[in-house]
């Protein structure tokens, strides 16, 4: 074909920039990877605009104590509220009062609190 007649532009149909009508090879733009060639994201389950693969889990409450600010995906929430013992007979923790928590009880007989619970003087 004489060079007044030639059409530059990238010949690759699965680039961006795809030219039908280039008969020189030009230069090719391709999507980044996981998104199209608008840059929308090709897997969003929850259709946030974060690509599944970019998101980071985290509590997403502020009032959290283990809240993390840039977080994407909802996790796991803990809050002060989650270590008040609505039984305080109940020592071990398991939900019941028992023999176990009498001799938890009585596991620190004798020792001041300072020894027993390790709170520096």
């Amino acid at each position: 074909m004489c060079d007044q007649w030639e059409v530059t532009g990238c010949q690759d149909d699965l680039a961006c920039n795809y030219a039908a009508e280039a008969t020189d090879e030009g230069t090719c733009t391709y999507a980044e990877l996981g998104r199209d060639c608008e840059g929308t994201c090709l897997n969003d389950a929850d259709e946030d605009g974060v690509c599944d693969a970019d998101e980071l889990a985290g509590c997403l409450d502020e009032t959290a104590l283990n809240y993390v600010a840039y977080a994407t995906d909802e996790a796991l929430c803990i809050y002060e509220s989650d270590f008040v013992n609505n039984c305080p007979s109940d020592l071990s923790g398991d939900g019941e009062i028992n023999t176990a928590d009498l001799l938890l009880l009585l596991s620190g007989l004798g020792y001041s609190c300072e020894e027993y619970y390790g709170i520096p003087e």
